[in-house]
């Protein structure tokens, strides 16, 4: 599994200060992070660690991207509502930035090694619950169509009861 813009920027929080600019639509499953290169061609649904200063003019013009952008704000002009964009504290350099987001990259790989792992054998929805709870740190609760608890993480109380 691969995080999404969403994940992503909910994971970078914890590390830094950030400002988030949210796509018009949604980016799916980003692949691994690349180092921005002006002198390659962007890729549409790629995901790009970039200095600020570093970004050109074309980055206005592509669609459906994700750019996390370190060493302060891109360009005024710069407002494409078709990318995603990270502004990372300035103070936080680019390799400790890839550095990151790759662990939070082998974080959803190893969640998925387990679910797969667990789905391969006899598995309880509770135990589906717990990793899932542990990877994406925020409580979860199954629930019927008539909204009745079938097994829930944190000693079976539903998430919105625990603060969640």
């Amino acid at each position: 599994m691969r995080p999404t813009f969403e994940m992503l920027a909910f994971h970078l929080t914890k590390s830094w200060h950030i400002r988030v600019q949210h796509p018009r639509k949604s980016l799916g499953q980003l692949p691994l992070p690349m180092l921005y290169d002006p002198s390659i061609p962007l890729e549409e649904s790629q995901i790009y660690i970039a200095s600020a200063a570093g970004l050109l003019d074309k980055t206005a013009s592509i669609t459906a991207c994700c750019f996390i952008c370190c060493h302060g704000e891109p360009a005024p002009h710069y407002n494409n509502s078709e990318c995603g964009l990270i502004v990372i504290d300035p103070s936080v350099p680019v390799p400790q930035v890839f550095n990151k987001v790759q662990s939070i990259y082998l974080l959803y790989q190893d969640w998925e090694e387990k679910l797969q792992a667990l789905v391969g054998s006899t598995t309880l929805i509770q135990e589906l619950l717990d990793i899932s709870s542990t990877v994406l740190e925020n409580l979860l609760c199954l629930t019927d169509e008539n909204n009745n608890i079938l097994s829930s993480s944190s000693q079976g109380k539903r998430a919105n009861e625990v603060g969640a």
